[in-house]
């Protein structure tokens, strides 16, 4: 792939500038990358000579397979000054670039190391088609990397209320759509997460635990969320008797009952007693519930090793 991820999946920060080697199908194309890195890297009148080079082709650039990590390499060496002559040839052309395999690395790094007023245009030309890109395969890391990164300023907040709040309960189930929604869950501004929890906590928690994506939003809220929408989400689960119990031996399902078991609420032995309660009448549960059943039903009140979640005001 074209990114790393991380252990839950999410698609991670990482560069192209981490990659090598440059492939592009112009052999001379090629060439020009090598040898521009290599003077950028070198420093001095060789960097500056690069610099100069770059300007005026900073947009075609970073949508090349190795152009892009030229970009990538010149934003992290250059001054603030030097990089915003850079970025300015990217205004206008957000989109064309989100939707690349290649350019979508560029804005990430813009937003990775550039100050928040210099990458804002990012994430107000993306407001434009944002119920698209937050689903999109390539432009869902430019919501990440806003969340992790620019969750202060105006735009940002735009998108977080408008799109991903809004929208949270389904975009939760979308291949590309999940990750934003977890990534916001753990990283957003505490009035984002509680927004983006209370739409994850409703009447499709159930559903959304039983699928492939949704269950690992609900599964982010007991690892990264408030106290309150966790207890929340317990009882929500418990309300749903049987079909809880059905859910603790769903594939996708007993995941979340995991998170709830080992989430250190007080509800959760409430919930591994009522499980045992439905397993001793007949039901079926997941070995990995059961597992996580033992030290709540040995020591109620107690869950040894689990962290706690945070409270909204952290």
């Amino acid at each position: 792939g074209d990114a790393g991820s991380d252990a839950q999946g999410v698609p991670a920060a990482g560069s192209r500038t981490e990659r090598a080697p440059f492939e592009e199908e112009d052999t001379d194309e090629a060439q020009a990358c090598h040898e521009l890195h290599a003077a950028l890297a070198a420093g001095g009148g060789r960097r500056a000579r690069a610099l100069a080079e770059l300007r005026g082709t900073v947009c075609r650039r970073a949508l090349q397979r190795g152009g892009c990590r030229v970009v990538q390499a010149a934003l992290e060496c250059c001054s603030s000054a030097e990089a915003q002559d850079l970025v300015r040839e990217l205004h206008g052309n957000v989109r064309r670039l989100s939707e690349s395999p290649h350019g979508n690395f560029v804005l990430g790094k813009i937003i990775e190391v550039l100050p928040v007023v210099q990458s804002a245009f990012i994430a107000q030309e993306v407001a434009a088609f944002a119920s698209k890109a937050v689903r999109h395969r390539y432009c869902c890391r430019i919501f990440c990397r806003l969340i992790e990164h620019a969750s202060m300023h105006a735009a940002t907040d735009h998108l977080l209320t408008q799109v991903v709040a809004a929208e949270a309960a389904d975009l939760c189930r979308h291949e590309f759509g999940h990750y934003v929604v977890a990534r916001a869950v753990e990283h957003a501004l505490p009035r984002h997460r509680g927004l983006i929890a209370d739409a994850l906590v409703g009447s499709q928690a159930l559903r959304n635990a039983q699928n492939r994506y949704g269950r690992f939003a609900l599964e982010a809220v007991f690892a990264h969320g408030d106290q309150r929408h966790g207890e929340i989400l317990i009882d929500t689960l418990r309300a749903f008797g049987d079909e809880a119990a059905r859910l603790a031996a769903h594939q996708f399902g007993q995941t979340v009952v995991c998170a709830a078991l080992r989430s250190g609420l007080p509800q959760a032995a409430a919930l591994a007693a009522d499980l045992a309660s439905r397993q001793a009448a007949g039901g079926a549960l997941g070995n990995r519930v059961l597992r996580d059943m033992e030290p709540l039903l040995a020591s109620p009140g107690k869950a040894a090793g689990v962290r706690a979640p945070r409270d909204l005001a952290a």
